[in-house]
């Protein structure tokens, strides 16, 4: 509503779906500062250069199941990024040094 020099404006909503894996490091520039200024089917994400408009993942039902791992002995590479890189009804899970594939519970 433009009331003269003022300008109301509803407030941020957060999109459903998560930031794809690896981008949520804070960054120097930001182009975005919440899912608002995004086009649909985005998120407002710190990507390499900052805050940016990227596509959702969506997250699937369920949750990862408990590890109980400590440490790492040894560094493993991550068998996924996402849960959209998984099947089925598999997330993307960290699994101590890494993450996997694993059944959601």
């Amino acid at each position: 509503m433009d009331n003269g020099d003022k300008f109301c404006k509803s407030p941020a909503q957060e999109r459903p779906g998560t930031c794809p894996y690896g981008t949520n490091l804070p960054r120097a520039t930001d182009f975005c500062t919440s899912d608002s200024e995004c086009p649909d089917g985005s998120k407002c994400c710190f990507n390499d250069g900052g805050k940016t408009c990227l596509p959702f993942v969506k997250e699937k039902m369920g949750s990862c199941p408990p590890r109980n791992i400590l440490y790492c002995l040894v560094a493993v590479r991550d068998t996924c990024t996402s849960d959209s890189t998984c099947p089925g009804d598999y997330k993307c899970c960290p699994s101590g040094c890494h993450r996997e594939c694993l059944k959601a519970v």
